[in-house]
């Protein structure tokens, strides 16, 4: 997001880092976590029934292993960061490596499809 402070400001985007472990991860804990990143970042989580919908809906593959297995408070992910236009559409999805500068100009590429001037 800091490489994209020049945009207007209709066209910056805003990030949201949403916890798939509402069981192990509280607001407090998710504000901290993205302090490292971004204090601009936005923190979510929810009910494990809503998050499963959302997950699925989106296309980020979650799966947590059955209770008293070994690792069973580990909750695997996929770790894509998506795109969503304003009409909430998915525009882009960006998988690992994740390269701060290539995402930039990939999201600029974006808004200039879309008709946006940046």
């Amino acid at each position: 997001a800091a490489r994209l402070k020049d945009l207007p400001t209709a066209d910056q985007p805003q990030v949201y880092f949403i916890s798939v472990d509402p069981a192990h991860d509280t607001q407090s804990d998710l504000k901290t976590f993205v302090q490292h990143f971004d204090a601009g970042f936005a923190t979510a989580t929810g009910p494990l029934d809503q998050l499963k919908l959302l997950t699925a809906t989106l296309g980020v593959d979650t799966a947590s292993p059955p209770s008293g297995q070994s690792g069973s408070d580990v909750v695997n992910h996929s770790s894509p960061l998506l795109v969503i236009d304003p009409e909430g559409k998915e525009a882009a999805v960006f998988t690992p490596p994740l390269i701060p500068d290539r995402m930039a100009d990939d999201y600029r590429f974006i808004l200039k499809l879309n008709g946006a001037q940046p």
